[in-house]
C-alpha cells in the first residue's frame, strides 16, 4: 500500500531484447488490451484514464498536446505492444507472418496529485503513455 503526502518515484526498465526472445509469438504475445483500477478504502474499484501523450487522431492533429487534465482525450484501455498494423501483407496477421513493426509503450507512468483544494485527498489518477514503433529486424533475435 502506497501512502500519499509523500514524494515517491518507482522506476522499472525492460530491455527489448528481453521482451522479443526466441520464444515470443508476435500473433500470440501481443495485442492485449489492458485496463487499470485502484482501490478505494471502501474496496470499490475506480478506473484510471489512460492519456496517451502521442495520441492522434482522424483529423491527423494531436489533441493531447499539451497535457490538459480538463480537455484532452483519455482512454479507458492501453496496450503494451501491438503487431497487427505491423503486417504490411494483406492477409498476413491471419497466416502468421511477421510483422515488419511493432508499435510499443516506450513510456508510462502512474501520476497521482494532491488536491490542493480538499485537505487529505487526492485527484483521480492518470496513466500517462507514450508509444513508440520498432523496426522488427532490427531487434536483437
Amino acid at each position: 500500500m502506497k501512502q500519499f503526502g509523500v514524494v515517491t518515484i518507482n522506476t522499472c526498465n525492460f530491455e527489448l531484447d528481453q521482451l522479443f526472445n526466441q520464444d515470443f509469438d508476435y500473433s500470440r504475445d501481443a495485442n492485449v488490451f489492458l485496463e487499470l483500477y485502484i482501490q478505494d478504502s471502501k474496496k470499490n474499484l475506480i478506473n484510471v484514464p489512460v492519456f496517451i501523450s502521442n495520441f492522434r487522431n482522424s483529423e491527423n492533429e494531436y489533441p493531447n498536446k499539451p497535457l490538459d487534465y480538463t480537455k484532452s482525450k483519455m482512454v479507458r484501455r492501453f496496450f503494451i505492444t501491438e503487431t497487427i498494423s505491423g503486417v504490411t501483407t494483406s492477409g498476413g496477421y491471419y497466416q502468421g507472418k511477421t510483422p515488419e513493426y511493432i508499435r510499443l509503450a516506450s513510456l508510462v507512468k502512474l501520476t497521482v496529485q494532491l488536491d490542493s483544494e480538499v485537505l487529505e485527498t487526492i485527484r483521480r489518477p492518470y496513466l500517462f503513455v507514450t508509444y513508440d514503433e520498432k523496426e522488427v529486424a532490427l531487434l536483437k533475435r
